[in-house]
C-alpha cells in the first residue's frame, strides 16, 4: 500500500469516523439480517429556510449537545448515550447539514463554523437556552470545541471523544513525505472537493485553522477520551490488512492529542478496550465521564483540581 493511500485511511478511519459500527458487527448484520428500527432523532428546527435536525429529550440542567462524525449521523451513535442521560437530564441530539433528518447545506463544502452557526441557530429557535456540554465524536470534536469558545456564557462542560485534534492535517500535508501528486490527493480530501460524504462534505483543513484561531474556552469541567487501541485491521483488496500502527501520523495525532488536553485543561480518560469508534465500542466509558462532568456542573467540589508539585 503507498503512504498516501495509508495517509488517506487514516484520514478516514480516525479524524472523520467513516465506519458508523464496528467491523465485526456488519459481518454479524450480513449474517442475521434484523428489522431496522424507526428512526429517532427525527426532529427539525428552521434555520434559514431549511430543516436541522435538532431532537431534545429529558429534563434537568446542564443540556448535554450531542455532536457525531462525519459519517455518522446521530441515529447511529448516540441512542444508547440518550438513554443513560436523559432521566437525569436535558439531552439534544443534533444533526448538521446533510445528515440525519437534516436539509444540506446552502454552501457546500461546510466548514466547522458554518456547523457551529447552525447549531447555534438551531437551539435559539428550539428555546435550548442551556448551559449546554457538548459532546464531540471524532470530526464532531471540532465542532464542540468551537461551539465552547463561540458560546462562553452558556458553557458549563466539555466532552471529546477521540475528537480530531486540530491541526493534524496540517501536519500530514507538510511533514509527511509524500509525492507532490499524493499531496495534492491528500488537499483535495481535507479541503472537501473530493468529499468522504458527499451528502455532507466539511473542509477540513480550514475547520481545523477556524478552532486554532478563535479564543480558548473557559476554564470548565473538560474531559477527552483517547483510545487505547490502535491495531485493528481491515483488509483492503490483495495488499493485506492495513493498521494503524504502520503509520507515524498516530504519534502526530497522540502529541497533538495531548497538547489539545493541556491547552483545554482536560481530564484524560483513556478508553482502554476501544479504537476510534469509541461510541460503539466502550459507550459505557463515554457515558460516565459525560456524567461526570454532568456532576461537578451541579457541584463543583466533585471536579478535583490537579495539584502540580512546583518543587
Amino acid at each position: 500500500m503507498s503512504r498516501f493511500r495509508a495517509l488517506v485511511f487514516l484520514v478516514v478511519v480516525l479524524a472523520l469516523a467513516l465506519l458508523a459500527v464496528p467491523v465485526g458487527t456488519i459481518r454479524a448484520q450480513d449474517a442475521t439480517p434484523e428489522a431496522t428500527p424507526a428512526p429517532r432523532f427525527t426532529n427539525t428546527v428552521n434555520v434559514d429556510g431549511r430543516r436541522i435536525g435538532l431532537t431534545c429529550e429529558g429534563s434537568g440542567s446542564p443540556t448535554v449537545v450531542l455532536i457525531a462524525g462525519m459519517m455518522s449521523p446521530g441515529e447511529r451513535v448516540w441512542p444508547e448515550t440518550v438513554d443513560a442521560l436523559d432521566p437525569t437530564t436535558r439531552v439534544c441530539v443534533f444533526d448538521r447539514a446533510g445528515q440525519g433528518p437534516s436539509d444540506p447545506a446552502s454552501t457546500v463544502p461546510q466548514t466547522v463554523a458554518d456547523i457551529v452557526a447552525d447549531l447555534d441557530a438551531a437551539l435559539a429557535t428550539a428555546g435550548e437556552t442551556g448551559p449546554f456540554v457538548p459532546v464531540g465524536f471524532s470530526l464532531g470534536g471540532l465542532v464542540a470545541e468551537l461551539f465552547a469558545s463561540t458560546n462562553p456564557d452558556h458553557l458549563a462542560g466539555l466532552v471529546l471523544v477521540e475528537g480530531a485534534p486540530p491541526g493534524w492535517n496540517v501536519g500530514d500535508l507538510t511533514l509527511s513525505p509524500l509525492t507532490e501528486a499524493e499531496r495534492e490527493g491528500l488537499r483535495e480530501l481535507v479541503s472537501g472537493r473530493e468529499p468522504l460524504n458527499p451528502d455532507s462534505p466539511v473542509e477540513t483543513l480550514v475547520s481545523e485553522g477556524q478552532v486554532l484561531a478563535a479564543p480558548p474556552p473557559p476554564p470548565v469541567p473538560t474531559v477527552m477520551i483517547v483510545a487505547n487501541k490502535m491495531d485493528y485491521l481491515l483488509t483492503e483488496g490483495e495488499e493485506g490488512p492495513v493498521s494503524w500502527n504502520d503509520l507515524d501520523a498516530v504519534a502526530r495525532f497522540h502529541l497533538l492529542q495531548a497538547g489539545q488536553a493541556r491547552d483545554l485543561g482536560a481530564r484524560i480518560v483513556i478508553a482502554e478496550e476501544s479504537n476510534h469508534l469509541v461510541p460503539f465500542e466502550q459507550p459505557e466509558v463515554m457515558i460516565a465521564a459525560i456524567e461526570d462532568v454532568i456532576e461537578a456542573v451541579r457541584d463543583p467540589s466533585s471536579w478535583a483540581t490537579p495539584v502540580v508539585d512546583a518543587s
